[in-house]
């Protein structure tokens, strides 16, 4: 999902002018792409109500114009925004549809697609070896097809479930395997996921240098592609690490920048993670310090929202 997104926000003014040259010569079809297109750039900047206001206006048009393989992109995209906004039931009944058609239409790249999508969710519900079937299914498709990317994005997806299942070599393995074919490409945003995915792995192991040296390379080509939602996990990530360093005023002012950034997005579940953050360096510095600290970095209306929800979820 991160993949397909980022190529599109570079130049949301060109699909704006797109919509309106369809919308004068009535070319439905043009004006759905462009309603999609709008969509993703929204996702990637975390205004998903707007994202899926985009996604359902392009899925109307598609709809009537019987397009079927349009269908299951925009079920594709609303499953993503589903499981982004954490609602696994309504992303797996998007994927699923999704799926259906492009097998009806013996699509083997977008079936390759569905299945890293059902992977991922998997993945997010805890059911590892779900995860891995259906990682290995879409894996196995990309290699028929030849599609490096997808092939590279597979590989990551492996590598965080080894991760997760505690095979740091494995993980290695997989986001290197990865990072050589973003690299090869020019995928900025593989590159990033890369650089982030091997700074957890490197602070997991206790190497902070190296875990630094990689949250800092994603954290720079997220800014540079404007995908805030990157940005915000990526600061986040470097405050849980200033944290475990011992470095609590740094880790405070990065976990609010990453606050901040997710309440904006209205990403509850990540903001609640700076909250808890957040409570352990209240914790450890004194509420005193502590709140001198966040008035320093926040206006006096966000300070007291933090103090009044630090307080409230103690």
């Amino acid at each position: 999902m991160i993949e397909s997104v980022t190529r599109s926000c570079s130049s949301p003014h060109q699909y704006q002018h797109a919509l309106t040259i369809g919308e004068e010569l009535g070319n439905r079809a043009g004006i759905a792409a462009s309603y999609h297109q709008l969509g993703m750039i929204s996702q990637l900047r975390g205004d998903y109500t707007e994202a899926e206001h985009q996604y359902q206006r392009s899925l109307m048009i598609k709809g009537a114009l019987g397009n079927r393989s349009g269908m299951a992109a925009s079920y594709g995209q609303l499953g993503a925004l589903a499981q982004d906004r954490g609602d696994h039931a309504e992303a797996e009944h998007q994927y699923q549809r999704a799926l259906t058609i492009k097998q009806e239409l013996g699509n083997r790249a977008g079936i390759a697609a569905s299945y890293g999508q059902l992977g991922a969710l998997a993945q997010d519900r805890g059911d590892h070896a779900e995860a891995e079937h259906q990682y290995q299914r879409a894996l196995t498709i990309k290699q028929e097809l030849g599609d490096r990317a997808g092939i590279a994005a597979s590989y990551r997806q492996l590598g965080a479930l080894a991760q997760l299942q505690g095979d740091y070599t494995e993980a290695e393995h997989q986001y290197q395997r990865a990072f050589t074919i973003a690299e090869e490409l020019g995928d900025r945003a593989g590159i990033a996921g890369n650089h982030h995915q091997l700074g957890i792995l490197a602070q997991l192991r206790g190497d902070y240098t190296g875990a630094e040296h990689h949250y800092r390379r994603a954290l720079a080509i997220a800014e540079e592609l404007g995908y805030r939602a990157g940005i915000a996990t990526t600061i986040s990530s470097l405050g849980s690490l200033e944290l475990e360093r011992g470095q609590l005023i740094e880790a405070v002012q990065l976990h609010i920048r990453a606050w901040l950034l997710h309440t904006e997005m209205k990403l509850g579940a990540a903001a609640v993670h700076n909250v808890d953050a957040l409570r352990q360096l209240r914790d450890r510095m004194g509420p005193g310090p502590f709140l001198a600290r966040t008035r320093q970095v926040l206006d006096p209306a966000q300070a007291r929202a933090l103090e009044d929800l630090l307080d409230r979820q103690a």
